[in-house]
């Protein structure tokens, strides 16, 4: 078998990334109409949107790429040696609420690790490619992770998963702040690491997300030079894994 092409590989995974990114950026502009349903919690929605765009993505992916599987937050799928992992729309909640801060992402995962990094920001007008060993672009220009080294300038984004207790959140905002640092929270994965991959925000933390939330942010975030965590087993596809990226390894958790 022939060595995997993994840059035309990403060039047809973003053709199908952005006419993804412009259907769900459709329903973003008239998500009063879409049907929406809560998951786990009353704040972990689901709507038509986020299953539409997802069974765009699987059918394309299939089409240009039989051989590989398939899993995806709304449908879920099996791990295979190549897996392509998809997050439709990471952040519903804001898309559903009108908040800019959701994503498109979609992830190339061989023998558990992220090969092809792809998230659009559609509302926010950007475009982030990863390709493992060339880097992490964003709108066609290469991006870094912040040479910042000092706390006390430090720009932190935590996430909680709502479904879990408040008190590790907790702890770790007020120990964030009690070192000066300041503290963020956006409501999505995706755009979260995006913020550590090009340097606007120094470190991301999160008690919970599945493999469809880290798969292609990981890669973009380690291509621009920092730390990401990504975990990929079945344990992890039905509870998740604490996620982790950093402009630097010593702000990784220990």
């Amino acid at each position: 078998m022939s060595a995997r092409n993994f840059t035309n590989e990403s060039q047809t995974a973003l053709v199908i990334a952005r006419k993804a990114a412009a259907l769900a950026l459709d329903y973003f502009n008239n998500r009063d109409e879409l049907l929406i349903e809560s998951k786990k919690s009353p704040l972990d929605l689901v709507s038509e949107a986020d299953r539409n765009v997802e069974d765009y993505i699987r059918s394309a992916l299939a089409e240009s790429f039989p051989e590989d599987g398939f899993l995806g937050e709304e449908s879920g799928g099996d791990i295979s040696k190549s897996l392509w992992i998809v997050d439709p729309i990471d952040g519903t909640t804001n898309f559903l609420k009108g908040l800019p801060m959701w994503g498109v992402s979609i992830g190339l995962v061989i023998n558990g690790a992220p090969k092809i990094g792809i998230i659009i920001l559609p509302a926010l007008g950007k475009e982030y490619i990863a390709i493992e060993g060339q880097g992490s672009t964003c709108n066609g220009k290469a991006i870094h992770v912040s040479k910042n080294r000092d706390i006390k300038r430090a720009l932190v984004i935590f996430g909680r998963s709502t479904d879990l207790p408040p008190d590790g959140p907790l702890a770790f905002a007020t120990k964030t702040m009690q070192q000066d640092a300041l503290l963020y929270a956006f409501g999505c994965c995706v755009f979260n690491m995006m913020c550590v991959a090009n340097g606007s925000c120094d470190s991301y933390v999160e008690q919970r997300v599945h493999p469809w939330d880290g798969a292609a942010a990981a890669l973009l975030v380690r291509e621009a030079g920092g730390c990401a965590t990504f975990v990929l087993t079945e344990e992890s596809i039905k509870t998740g894994y604490p996620i982790a990226a950093a402009s630097h390894a010593e702000w990784m958790p220990g």
